[in-house]
C-alpha cells in the first residue's frame, strides 16, 4: 500500500456543514466582551440557573427573552466557558445575536472540526474529471445521451410546463467506469482531515441584479446572508491518502486483464498526474472568474474579491496544489464548468438554449433563468472567497522534518493561545470595571434625582415642587422645599393615604394669598 502523508492548509475559510443550524438565545450565546460564541452546554447552564428554576429557562426561550441577561444577574462574572461546550471566535465587523442562525461545522466523533476524507475526494474527482472530458469530449458532447426533457400540464393554471435533468452519473461511467467496483477513483484513498479550532464569520452573496449590475446581499432579514462556523485561514493540519500500488500491479497481469479493462484511466492516480490535473482545473476556474468580473463594477464589499483570486495560485512547488472545497463555492467549482466550453463546438445545436436548458436544470428557482449561471457568488465579509486549500505531499524525509518541528509548532500556538487568553481576560476585566462604574455612576444620577431640590423662584398657581413626608397621618404633613417655607409644614391635600415621615413627593400649589404667599399645597404625584 502506498501510503502519503498530505500537509493541508487553509487559504482562506473552510466550511463543511453538519446540517445543524445553531439557534441563537438557545443553542448558542454571543458573549460581546470576549468577542466569542458559546455553544451551549445544557448542563452547565442548568447549573446556573438550578433545578428549581428550570421552568423560568422554558419561559425564557418560549418569549424570546436574553437567556444570557438571566444568566449574568444569576452569576454576575460568568465567562463564556461557565455556559459552553466549545467556544468559537467571533471575526469580522458584524457578530451573530438574537435569534439569528449558524450554519454548524462538522466534527469528528472526537470532538475536532474536520474536512471529510469524501469531500475532498469529491473536489479532486472533479478536476480529474474535467481533464479525462476535455482529453476525449465525444461523450460529453452527446448531449442527448444524459439530458432528459419531461413535458406535463399543470393543474393549477392549465399551462403546458417541462423539466429538464442530467444524468450526471450516466456520463461519468463513460470516463471513471462503469460501475462502483470498477470506478477508477477506488484507486484513491482519502483520510479525513482533522482541525484544532473554528471561528465564527459572515457569509454575504455577490448577487447579479436584473439590469446586469452586481450588489451585496446583506441585509441582516435576507436568508442569503449567513453565519457560519468554519476552519479559519492558515490553519494546518496532516492527512493520509493510499494509493494501492500493489492493486494496480495486479492489474496489469494477465489474469486480471478483463477487470482492468473496465478501468480506465489508471494513469492518472500517480500524484504528479493528480497535482496537475487539480492545479490546471483551479487556474482554469479562477481565470474564468476573472474574466467575468475584473471589467465590472463591483460593490465594495466585493472589492477583495478579485485580488484574492489574482494571488490564489502563486509560489506554488512540483509537490503542490491548490483545490476549492466546501461551502460557498459555487456551481462552476463544483462541475469544473466544461459544459460551457464544450458545447459551444457541437454542432447543430443552439448553444443559448442548451445554457439556459442546463440553467433550468440545476436551479431551484425557475424565476432565475434568464441569468448568466451561476448568478451569485458567496464570500466572506470584505470579498474572501470561501473554500481553497493548498496540499502539499510530502516525501518521507519532508514528513520527518515536519514532524520534528511539530512540537516547537505545538508550543508557538500554546503560547500564543496563552497570549490571548491572558489579553481577553484584560479586556473582559476592563470592560467589567467599566460597566460597574457605569452602573454605579446611574445608581447615583438615580439617587441624586430622587432627592427633594430647592425652588428659589417666583412661586405661581399650578407650580410643581419638591416636598418631603414631615408627619405620617391623615393627612400627611408634609415640608415644601422652597425658598423661604423650609420650617414650615402643610397638609398634603389630596392623597389620604399615609406615608412613612422622609419620602419625597412632588406637590402643586394650590391657593396664593394676596402677598404670593404660598397658603395651600396639592398632590401631584411621588417622586
Amino acid at each position: 500500500m502506498n501510503t502519503q502523508h498530505v500537509l493541508i492548509e487553509t487559504l482562506t475559510p473552510l466550511h463543511i456543514g453538519s446540517g445543524r443550524l445553531l439557534q441563537g438565545n438557545t443553542e448558542y450565546l454571543y458573549f460581546a466582551n470576549h468577542s466569542t460564541v458559546s455553544v451551549v452546554d445544557e448542563r452547565k447552564v442548568l447549573s446556573i440557573i438550578g433545578e428549581e428554576n428550570l421552568d423560568k429557562w422554558i419561559d425564557i426561550i418560549g418569549r424570546g427573552d436574553d437567556l444570557l441577561d438571566y444568566l449574568v444577574k444569576r452569576k454576575p462574572n460568568i465567562t463564556p466557558a461557565d455556559t459552553s461546550k466549545r467556544i468559537v471566535r467571533v471575526e469580522g465587523k458584524r457578530s451573530p445575536g438574537g435569534n439569528q442562525t449558524i450554519r454548524e461545522q462538522i466534527f469528528s466523533g472526537n470532538g475536532q472540526p474536520m474536512l471529510p476524507g469524501s469531500s475532498l475526494k469529491g473536489a479532486i474527482r472533479t478536476a480529474i474529471f474535467n481533464a479525462l472530458v476535455r482529453q476525449n469530449p465525444g461523450a460529453a458532447q452527446r448531449i442527448n445521451d444524459f439530458k432528459e426533457i419531461k413535458e406535463f400540464q399543470d393543474f393549477k393554471s392549465g399551462q403546458s410546463k417541462r423539466t429538464v435533468k442530467y444524468r450526471g452519473g450516466t456520463l461519468e461511467k463513460k470516463y471513471t467506469g462503469p460501475d462502483p467496483n470498477h470506478d477508477v477513483f477506488r484507486l484513491l484513498r482519502i483520510g479525513d482531515a482533522h482541525f484544532n479550532e473554528t471561528v465564527c464569520l459572515l457569509s454575504e452573496t455577490l448577487n447579479e441584479k436584473g439590469d446586469g449590475t452586481f450588489e451585496m446581499k446583506n441585509d441582516p432579514h435576507d436568508k442569503v446572508e449567513q453565519f457560519i462556523e468554519c476552519i479559519p485561514a492558515g490553519a494546518e493540519t496532516l492527512f493520509r491518502v493510499q494509493i494501492p500500488s500493489e492493486l494496480k500491479a495486479r492489474l496489469n497481469e494477465i489474469k486480471y486483464r478483463d477487470t482492468a479493462s473496465k478501468i480506465p484511466h489508471r494513469e492518472r492516480m500517480e500524484w504528479t498526474n493528480i497535482l496537475a490535473d487539480i492545479n490546471i482545473n483551479t487556474k482554469r476556474l479562477i481565470q474564468n472568474e476573472l474574466n467575468r468580473y475584473q471589467s465590472q463594477h463591483l460593490p465594495d464589499g466585493a472589492l477583495e474579491y478579485l485580488d484574492s483570486l489574482k494571488g490564489m495560485m502563486t509560489g506554488l512547488h512540483n509537490n503542490q496544489c491548490v483545490i476549492r472545497v466546501g461551502f460557498g463555492t459555487g456551481y462552476l467549482n463544483m462541475t469544473g464548468g466544461w459544459a460551457e466550453q464544450l458545447w459551444r463546438d457541437v454542432a447543430n445545436i443552439d448553444f443559448k438554449k442548451e445554457m439556459a436548458d442546463l440553467a433550468e436544470g440545476v436551479r431551484r428557482n425557475a424565476r432565475y433563468n434568464s441569468f448568466a449561471l451561476p448568478k451569485s457568488r458567496k464570500m466572506a465579509l470584505g470579498g474572501i472567497p470561501l473554500g481553497f486549500l493548498k496540499l502539499t505531499v510530502f516525501s518521507e524525509s519532508e514528513f520527518a522534518a515536519w514532524q520534528a518541528q511539530a512540537a516547537e509548532r505545538e508550543a508557538a500556538k500554546l503560547r500564543q493561545a496563552e497570549a490571548k487568553r491572558i489579553a481577553d481576560a484584560e479586556k473582559a476585566r476592563l470592560a467589567a470595571e467599566a460597566e460597574a462604574k457605569r452602573l454605579e455612576e446611574e445608581r447615583i444620577k438615580a439617587e441624586e434625582a430622587k432627592k427633594p431640590k430647592l425652588f428659589e423662584g417666583t412661586l405661581k398657581q399650578g407650580q410643581e415642587l419638591d416636598a418631603e413626608i414631615a408627619k405620617s397621618g391623615k393627612p400627611n404633613k408634609v415640608k415644601v422645599y422652597a425658598a423661604g417655607y423650609e420650617s414650615k409644614e402643610f397638609d398634603l391635600i389630596g392623597y389620604a393615604s399615609p406615608e412613612p415621615v422622609g419620602k419625597v413627593v412632588i406637590v402643586k400649589v394650590d391657593q396664593l394669598d394676596k402677598k404670593k404667599n404660598l397658603t395651600q399645597i396639592r398632590y401631584s404625584r411621588f417622586k
